[in-house]
């Protein structure tokens, strides 16, 4: 399993978004460290480098390393593009 590292703006989203949201947010990021199971997809453009899982209505904006896995942010779909 890979660890799992968020950013600061990533930790303000979650706090942001209600309880029962950012419990489903989570279960995916979790499952996703452990399997490399989820619906992600690597972006292309000014957000090469990054890729995007998706979360039910959430959208979650990841770095990948080798061990680790960096929540850069994670945003409604409505917001995300």
């Amino acid at each position: 399993m890979k660890s799992i590292e968020y950013s600061r703006p990533a930790i303000r989203d979650l706090a942001e978004m209600p309880a029962h949201q950012r419990a489903l947010v989570v279960e995916k990021i979790e499952r996703f460290a452990a399997t490399g199971l989820g619906d992600i997809k690597a972006l292309a453009g000014a957000l090469s480098g990054i890729h995007r899982l998706r979360a039910d209505k959430w959208r979650l904006y990841l770095s990948l390393q080798p061990r680790v896995i960096r929540v850069e942010r994670v945003f409604d779909r409505r917001d995300a593009d």
